[in-house]
């Protein structure tokens, strides 16, 4: 379905929408679904187009709205406007009041400026009781990974590795399970929006869920390549304190994010219609999480989240 018809049936569905003009501005960056900048009067919006059957990766659109509502209940994520569902093609259509600003860049998320801001807005969405979905990363890893092999995905040679490594963290921090918390699962620079007052919103939940919240900390350090300093920063502003056994927990995820992220892509290789190498993207993943899997300090951090 072209945009324009997708407008019509939206504008068709928001009594206040009807009869005005629609000023439309594609918004690039996103490499999942299809944003656009609508203008009305003097008001604007984001509407997201979100990209049909994908389920597979763990998302739910309901839950996403739900999680998307209690992010912006206490002022971290932009105020929703909309959420309409089962148009034609499969189509669901999410629209937010648009935030002027910019995105931050990995260099400012992990400098001592915006470290504790950033950890502050982590501390309060995971402190949320009521978020929906769960977001189990080693079950997303295994069921992408079943879909990809089904698929006849362009899998490295040395998926199976990935595989046994992925297990093998697993089960080490399965010995001391967490409490879960409302996560976002997805801190790419690109979702962190910095407004013109300095307020910072974060943007972007269809991955949102109950989950382990190290996964947020070990993702947001790894999409923006913290180094050993900034980790422990990280956990400090979190915690107050660096304890070994969150340092390794970290350390893991960060290392896990990479597994999530390359199958991720593997699966979009199947599914999506965006022009963008997501063969490439995967195994640049995939391939780092081996290399990371192979460093001497694994083998202290599988210690220290099964013997603390």
């Amino acid at each position: 379905m072209a945009i324009n018809d997708i407008i019509a049936q939206v504008q068709t569905r928001i009594p206040a929408w009807q009869g005005k003009t629609l000023a439309v501005e594609p918004l690039h960056g996103g490499i999942t679904n299809q944003n656009y900048k609508i203008t009305i009067d003097d008001t604007a919006f984001v509407m997201r187009v979100c990209a049909p059957n994908v389920g597979i990766h763990g998302i739910n659109r309901q839950n996403e709205y739900q999680c998307a509502q209690a992010a912006g209940s206490i002022g971290i994520a932009p105020p929703l406007f909309a959420f309409l569902g089962n148009l034609p093609e499969g189509h669901d259509v999410m629209i937010n009041h648009f935030i002027a600003g910019q995105t931050l860049t990995s260099t400012q998320i992990g400098s001592p400026l915006y470290l504790p801001k950033i950890t502050d807005l982590l501390q309060r969405y995971h402190g949320l009781t009521e978020f929906a979905g769960r977001f189990d990363v080693f079950q997303i890893f295994e069921n992408g990974l079943a879909f990809a092999q089904q698929q006849n995905a362009p899998l490295p040679p040395f998926i199976d590795q990935v595989q046994e490594e992925m297990q093998r963290i697993k089960t080490a921090l399965q010995r001391h399970p967490i409490q879960l918390a409302a996560c976002h699962n997805d801190l790419l620079a690109a979702n962190f929006l910095l407004d013109e007052t300095g307020r910072i919103w974060l943007i972007d939940w269809e991955y949102a869920g109950w989950g382990d919240p190290f996964f947020d900390l070990g993702n947001l350090s790894i999409n923006n390549a913290f180094d050993d300093t900034q980790d422990e920063a990280l956990l400090f502003h979190y915690f107050e304190a660096i304890k070994t056994s969150d340092l390794a927990r970290l350390k893991l995820m960060k290392i896990v994010s990479d597994a999530r992220e390359g199958i991720w892509a593997m699966v979009q290789w199947g599914i999506s219609d965006l022009e963008f190498d997501f063969a490439a993207y995967g195994n640049r993943h995939l391939e780092r999480f081996i290399t990371n899997c192979a460093a001497p300090a694994v083998t202290n951090w599988l210690d220290a989240v099964q013997t603390t």
